[in-house]
């Protein structure tokens, strides 16, 4: 995940899916952290993983 996060050709990804993949809190935080990067990007799927309310919470405010 944090070699996702932190890539430099995340900014040309059109699709990201990282379902099922027990991405925890801190993980949707790093995703609301870099979403304004995501010019490209047409889908997200982060479904399935263990964000929880606080995940969702950091996502929808990064």
């Amino acid at each position: 995940m944090k070699h996702l996060i932190n890539s430099s050709t995340l900014t040309q990804l059109k699709v990201i899916n990282v379902g099922n993949n027990k991405i925890g809190p801190e993980g949707f935080q790093s995703f609301a952290q870099r979403k304004l990067l995501l010019n490209h990007l047409t889908y997200l799927h982060l479904g399935n993983n263990n964000g929880g309310d606080e995940g969702i919470i950091a996502f929808s405010q990064g």
